[in-house]
């Protein structure tokens, strides 16, 4: 074997190159190959994140366009939405979901694609639990805002906007459990395109339901409902038809099988799950804040404007995170930790160079961010006068 080796990722390879479950630790690779490899794998997972996202962000926007009297009432109640779906179902889901990232890499990088077939069930089996409570907190989510204070006009709107995107978290969380599988597989850019498609068909139908229909500011959460289920059908439709990955995984669909490993998803996936909801909720919090502040008017939106900036600021990171997870993952399971060790290392830096430009984008944008959401006068000076907080 050579002294060095490249690693190079791509839609068809293995991450690592390995022979009947050897180590392959002595090779080497040289820095630029591995954050060239890592900087692939990770920009289509960083733009699926933005994708998966930005229908928060524009579904201000849309309503933020519409021609009404009550415009700045219909954009709080939106932003509300926002804030209390971020914390009770998106950070949720997509939290548990991280399980897959160690369990699925580690079988990957080991050679035992047959255990995918287990962890499909296992993690859809433990995705429908949580499905419960979060269900729960969302149609009931009007009344739930009130006992935390909210004048109960706005949180009657947000409450009918969030029961309308409650419709479409079960397409959501069976898309996460797919995405962790194939990215498993170092398979990114399908996720990247449906999502990306995804928005699209969200904007122009989101556009079209509240000017032009009787659904009024709840067009944008009836399109975001549509964009999910479209999502996860052209997930199922490359997954089963496309790529035809699944014939690998080994799939035996019984209920022995899907509880085999349900603690064990729960085991990664609560952890993952607090961390995100914590992360997520010190932001989306202040929101729910603003709203019995005495102007709560504008302070929420001036509130929204900030954390979805915020939010956005942090995907790069989060996309990073879950690269280096994949990679670390593989790594580990072929049994070459020192070269996971070097990617950690080596994502640390990449993250620190992502703060320098995160907080230079946000400086030079800040006069223009707000009135992409809103045309009211009051709210994009105060976002430009406390776009300091943010950094």
């Amino acid at each position: 074997m050579d002294s060095e080796t490249t690693i190079v990722v791509s839609e068809k390879s293995a991450l690592v190159d390995r022979a009947d479950g050897a180590s392959n630790e002595a090779a080497t690779i040289s820095l630029w190959d591995e954050v060239s490899s890592l900087v692939t794998l990770a920009a289509p997972i960083v733009f699926t994140l933005f994708m998966e996202f930005i229908p928060s962000i524009t579904n201000i926007i849309l309503v933020g366009q519409m021609q009404t009297p009550n415009l700045k009432q219909y954009v709080d109640a939106t932003a509300m939405a926002v804030m209390y779906t971020n914390i009770t179902s998106y950070s949720v889901g997509l939290g548990m979901a991280t399980a897959l990232d160690t369990l699925c890499t580690q079988a990957y990088g080991a050679g035992n694609l047959r255990k995918f077939g287990v962890l499909l069930q296992s993690a859809l089996l433990g995705m429908a639990l949580t499905l419960v409570p979060v269900t729960l907190l969302n149609w009931f989510s009007g009344d739930i805002l009130k006992l935390l204070g909210q004048e109960p006009a706005l949180a009657d709107l947000t409450g009918a906007f969030i029961r309308v995107m409650t419709v479409g978290y079960p397409a959501l969380y069976a898309f996460e459990v797919l995405k962790k599988l194939v990215q498993a597989e170092g398979v990114t850019t399908p996720m990247a395109v449906l999502t990306g498609l995804g928005n699209i068909l969200h904007v122009s139908m989101g556009y079209y339901l509240s000017q032009h229909t009787f659904l009024g500011y709840l067009g944008p959460a009836v399109a975001l409902t549509v964009m999910e289920t479209a999502v996860l059908l052209g997930m199922l439709g490359y997954v089963l038809l496309w790529n035809t990955m699944y014939t690998g995984w080994c799939i035996e669909w019984g209920w022995h099988a899907a509880w085999s490993h349900v603690a064990q998803f729960f085991q990664f996936g609560v952890p993952g799950m607090l961390m995100m909801m914590i992360e997520w909720g010190a932001i989306e919090i202040l929101t729910l804040v603003a709203g019995i502040l005495p102007n709560h008017i504008l302070t929420i939106g001036v509130n929204s404007i900030l954390s979805s900036t915020l939010n956005l600021a942090y995907m790069p990171y989060f996309g990073l995170s879950v690269a280096a997870t994949i990679r670390m993952g593989t790594l580990l399971g072929a049994n070459q930790p020192d070269k996971a060790k070097r990617v950690m290392f080596l994502t640390l830096r990449l993250c620190f160079a992502c703060a320098l430009l995160t907080a230079s984008a946000i400086v030079l944008l800040s006069p223009v961010l707000p009135r992409l959401v809103i045309n009211d006068v009051d709210v994009i000076a105060y976002v430009v006068y406390r776009v300091e907080s943010v950094l």
